[in-house]
C-alpha cells in the first residue's frame, strides 16, 4: 500500500514538472487600432571614439531621433557641448522631477528628454524671482 501511494505521488510530481515545462507560446495583449514602438535606451550614442559630442563652438548636430543634451545648468551657455541620446518615445511615470530650461517641471528626466529640453537642475522649477 505504500509503494503504491509513493509510487502515485512520484507519477503526479513528473506530471506537474512537465505541465510546469511546456514550451506553450504566452499571449500577448494587443490593442486594436494602436501601434507601439519598442522604447529606446535612453543612453549615449557611442562611436568607436566614445560618446557622439554636439555642439560647441562647432554647433555640431546630432542625427534624427536624438537630442544634443547638455550638461545641467548650461541654459545660457551660447557654445556649451552636449552629447547626443536618443529622443525617448515612451516613459515612466516615476516622479523624480527634474527643471527645464523652458522654466517648466518635467516628472522625470526621461519625458524632459522626450520634449527635446535642456535641464536646469533637479527638482521642481521655482518661481522666476525666487532666481
Amino acid at each position: 500500500m505504500r509503494k503504491l501511494k509513493f509510487s502515485t505521488y512520484i507519477v503526479g510530481l513528473f506530471l506537474l514538472l512537465a505541465l510546469g515545462c511546456s514550451n506553450e507560446k504566452r499571449e500577448e495583449t494587443v490593442i486594436q487600432g494602436q501601434d507601439f514602438e519598442p522604447a529606446q535606451d535612453v543612453g549615449t550614442v557611442e562611436t568607436n571614439e566614445g560618446p557622439e559630442l554636439c555642439g560647441g563652438i562647432d554647433g555640431l548636430q546630432c542625427i534624427e531621433g536624438q537630442v544634443c543634451d547638455l550638461p545641467e545648468g548650461q541654459c545660457t551657455v551660447a557654445d556649451a557641448q552636449g552629447i547626443c541620446k536618443y529622443q525617448p518615445q515612451i516613459c515612466t511615470k516615476d516622479y523624480r522631477p527634474v527643471c527645464g530650461c523652458d522654466g517648466r517641471t518635467y516628472g522625470n528626466d526621461c519625458t524632459r528628454l522626450s520634449a527635446g529640453v535642456q535641464k536646469d537642475y533637479n527638482g521642481e522649477c521655482r518661481a522666476r524671482n525666487d532666481y
